[in-house]
């Protein structure tokens, strides 16, 4: 199914086994806004002043709006699933990274421009290559917040609207980061759900 402009895009952190945080803490939340969405030509600028790195992530298409539902029920208001590059800069005072301009820049969410309404996350790999290099490997099932917990926490304090967009989390590093130069090809890749490259210039 085609992707539509969302109304908001809400991020999860810290959401995989290794990320060490504890299943019985809240999921750590952020936004990332709507000039971010980039579902066409997946090509980024950056500054290059800046350090700069992608993470793959499990994005969940919201189907109708949802407001204080129980987790058993989530599931209903899902419409499907897509594949994105949360991109994300240093905040140029080098205070939170999750500031406005460190995740919000222009083109920063690279995302598939359609969602699979029939996908069911659960042993699917979740991998990310930098310049073919691999980066980051989990596979879903290691979420702490799976995606009816996370759409039904989030539910709590805020309505979810039709084509909203929840992005779930990366999955951890199996290297150190590198940060992404102009010219670099970020990949993420989610078995049977599908592979999108970024371009960085």
């Amino acid at each position: 199914m085609a992707l539509r402009s969302p109304n908001k895009i809400v991020c999860v952190a810290e959401n995989y086994s290794r990320d060490g945080q504890s299943s019985g803490m809240s999921p750590l939340v952020f936004i990332k806004a709507n000039n971010a969405f980039n579902p066409s030509n997946h090509e980024v600028k950056i500054d290059i002043g800046l350090r700069t790195w992608g993470e793959p992530e499990l994005a969940i298409v919201i189907g109708k709006p949802v407001y204080r539902v129980a987790q058993d029920a989530a599931s209903q208001y899902i419409a499907g699933y897509t594949l994105a590059n949360d991109v994300t800069c240093d905040d140029p005072d080098g205070r939170d990274h999750h500031l406005a301009r460190s995740k919000s820049a222009d083109g920063f969410c690279p995302i598939l421009p359609f969602y699979d309404d029939c996908f069911q996350p659960d042993e699917q790999k979740i991998t990310a290559f930098h310049n073919g290099e691999l980066l980051r490997s989990a596979v879903l099932s290691d979420m702490i917040w799976n995606p009816a917990k996370i759409v039904s926490e989030l539910s709590q304090w805020m309505t979810l609207e039709a084509g909203d967009i929840v992005l779930t989390g990366a999955p951890p590093r199996v290297r150190d980061r590198l940060f992404i130069q102009p010219g670099d090809i970020y990949r993420c890749e989610i078995e049977h759900l599908g592979s999108l490259e970024t371009v960085f210039k």
